[in-house]
C-alpha cells in the first residue's frame, strides 16, 4: 500500500531494456526474470523493482543489487513448480517461512499456470506458506505462433481460474 499500485513488465535476459522506454510505457516497477541488471536501474530515482529467484542460493543481493535493496518490492521463487508434489510444495513452503522475516516489506510469492495446482494442494500451500500474493498465469487470447492466426474459443478457462484464485484469496485473506 505504501508504494502504490505496481504495474510490472517482465524483463528477460535477452530483452533490450531501456528504463526510459519502460517508464514511458507507464510501468511503475521492473520485474527481472532470474537475473537483474542493476546498472540499468536509476538509483537516484529509487526505481521499484522485483526479481524471480531461480533457487534459494540466488536471493538478493546478487551482483550489484545492494544499493537498490530499499526499492525491492517483490520476490518470486522459481516458476511453475509442481505444487501437486508434496516434496516440491514443502520446499517452497520452507522458503517462505525461512525468508519472510528478512523481507518484511517485500511481496513474497510464487507463480503457477492456470489449472496447474489442484485445490487440496493449493489450499495446503497457502495455509502453510502464507504467501503475500496469489499468482497464476494464463493466456486466454493466443494465436498460432507461425501464422499469427488467432486460436478460437472464449476465455472461459481463464475466468474460471480468476474465480478460483479469488475464492482462495478470500478464504485465506490474501
Amino acid at each position: 500500500l505504501n508504494r502504490g499500485l505496481q504495474l510490472q513488465g517482465l524483463v528477460q535476459w535477452a530483452d533490450y531494456f531501456h528504463l526510459d522506454t519502460y517508464s514511458n510505457a507507464n510501468y511503475t516497477s521492473i520485474n527481472w526474470g532470474w537475473g537483474s541488471i542493476p546498472d540499468s536501474m536509476d538509483a537516484t530515482a529509487g526505481e521499484p523493482w522485483s526479481r524471480w529467484v531461480s533457487d534459494t542460493s540466488q536471493m538478493p543481493p546478487q551482483s550489484g543489487e545492494g544499493p537498490y535493496l530499499n526499492q525491492l518490492v517483490a520476490l518470486q521463487l522459481g516458476d511453475e513448480w509442481d505444487l501437486n508434489t508434496d516434496a516440491t510444495r514443502t520446499t517452497l513452503v520452507n522458503w517462505f517461512n525461512s525468508v519472510r522475516t528478512n523481507w518484511p516489506n517485500t511481496i513474497l510469492y510464487h507463480n503457477n499456470w492456470a489449472g496447474q495446482v489442484l485445490d487440496p494442494q493449493l489450499s495446503d500451500f497457502i495455509a502453510r506458506a502464507q504467501p503475500d500474493m496469489l499468482f497464476f498465469d494464463g493466456y486466454p487470447w493466443q494465436s498460432d505462433y507461425a501464422t499469427g492466426t488467432p486460436l478460437s474459443g472464449p476465455p472461459t478457462d481463464w475466468y474460471s481460474e480468476l474465480r478460483r484464485y479469488r475464492a482462495w484469496g478470500m478464504t485465506y485473506n490474501i
